[in-house]
């Protein structure tokens, strides 16, 4: 996600506007919270990568950060926008 979110920092400002460019940073920052307080880790590998992973972070955004629903449904949005080139090359597989 790190890279990720450099490669939207590049754009920032060109095709994508500052303030989505924030979004992107604070999911981020959700992102390696829930991996620190949940798994211990800054990382995580993408093979591991599960439905039951984005339930966890749902449930630690809504539940544990108090981010209301549509807050957290936008974090959500912002990493399935982060892995999907991810998941377009075949690194992770997404079963139909």
């Amino acid at each position: 996600m790190r890279k990720r979110n450099e490669e939207i920092k590049l754009r920032a400002g060109v095709d994508i506007s500052l303030k989505t460019y924030e979004k992107y940073k604070r999911s981020l920052w959700h992102m390696i919270n829930f991996l620190q307080g949940n798994y211990e880790a800054k990382d995580y590998l993408l093979v591991k990568l599960e439905k039951v992973f984005s339930e966890k972070y749902s449930h630690n955004l809504r539940l544990e950060k108090k981010i209301d629903n549509n807050s957290s449904v936008k974090y959500l949005t912002s990493l399935k926008t982060m892995l999907m080139p991810v998941i377009e090359s075949g690194i992770i597989y997404t079963p139909d």
